[in-house]
């Protein structure tokens, strides 16, 4: 069997797990080249490439990469501003994108991400790890299983440490913004939860106390009515001291008819009518290999579609943020 040819372009990101998951699977995956401009974190590319074992030729030339390599997987993790124009370019050659989030930092740039990809037909996904995170991949099922009934009530946070951001973050056009940065994470694992389309979002957010980061928020808020007047609900901010031993505290919230289920502190409690109880994570596959599987055909809890409208959720929720009005969906 051919392994998987893999291609990595830049590093400002979660593209740790591809390499994690490459060298792991040497017998099925290679990492056939990388490319991206030094400003893409490519230092710490090879660094990560060579802590795992991994050699790859480097392309300065990202098309003169898909020409000679003729990759099977595009890996896309460069600068954010980039992210639609890298995709777009691996999409219109038919090589599937495995993307960071936000694919776009602007509606109409989604908009021709999402053209390219309808073109090609290829595989597209936003890395939205947390659906693979064990607690919210549990959680989900549980619900799918009906122990809280029907879902009605779906509050999401995202908080991370701040530390010292690279300058691509001080500004808009470079960053996109707090909301498709962070915000996004719990955006879609409350629209993973609820299951119903968006109709309308209104946002606020911050960018005081930003600790000289510029133009970067700092916190937030986001409210979605979903159809069947399903409420939801995202918090998200920058706010977590320097001192916290974890990065992020995720958290989730869901109501239902029949009961409530909360994942905090990466653990997952339920209460229903059959009482209290702390519920243990299942296993999950891990969103890169569950990318890899959904290349081969097998079902996934993320698609073209849900990466999609993901980002155009929170580049709604951003413009609600920016105008201070309720956009509708």
């Amino acid at each position: 069997m051919n392994k998987l040819k893999v291609c990595i372009v830049g590093s400002c990101g979660h593209s740790g797990s591809v390499i994690s998951g490459i060298a792991e699977n040497r017998d099925s995956q290679s990492l056939a080249a990388y490319s991206g401009d030094e400003e893409d974190r490519l230092e710490g590319l090879r660094g990560k490439l060579s802590d795992a074992g991994l050699e790859a030729p480097y392309y300065q030339d990202l098309e003169a990469m898909f020409d000679s390599v003729k990759p099977d997987i595009c890996v896309v993790d460069n600068l954010f501003h980039k992210h639609a124009k890298t995709a777009i370019a691996a999409l219109s050659r038919g090589i599937p994108v495995y993307c960071e989030k936000p694919l776009a930092l602007d509606l109409a740039s989604l908009e021709e991400v999402k053209a390219a990809q309808a073109k090609s037909g290829v595989l597209l996904w936003a890395m939205q790890a947390a659906r693979y995170y064990p607690w919210f991949y549990t959680a989900y099922k549980l619900i799918k299983r009906g122990v809280i009934g029907e879902v009605r009530l779906v509050n999401g946070q995202k908080s991370y440490r701040l530390g010292k951001r690279p300058s691509h973050y001080h500004k808009r056009e470079t960053y996109g913004g707090t909301i498709p940065w962070v915000a996004i994470h719990a955006i879609d694992t409350v629209l993973m939860m609820a299951d119903k389309p968006v109709l309308s979002v209104y946002a606020i957010q911050s960018r005081l106390q930003n600790r000289d980061h510029g133009e970067l928020e700092m916190s937030g808020q986001i409210i979605m009515q979903l159809k069947d007047e399903v409420c939801t609900g995202v918090n998200f901010d920058f706010l977590r001291p320097s001192t916290a031993i974890i990065h992020g505290d995720d958290r989730v919230r869901v109501a239902g008819t029949e009961g409530v289920l909360e994942v905090r502190d990466n653990r997952i409690f339920l209460i229903n009518s059959d009482g209290e109880a702390e519920i243990p994570a299942e296993e999950s596959p891990g969103i890169w290999g569950a990318f890899v599987e959904a290349y081969s055909g097998k079902d996934a809890l993320i698609s073209t579609e849900s990466s999609i409208n993901s980002t155009r959720i929170a580049l709604l929720a951003r413009e609600s943020a920016d105008r201070g009005t309720i956009v509708y969906a």
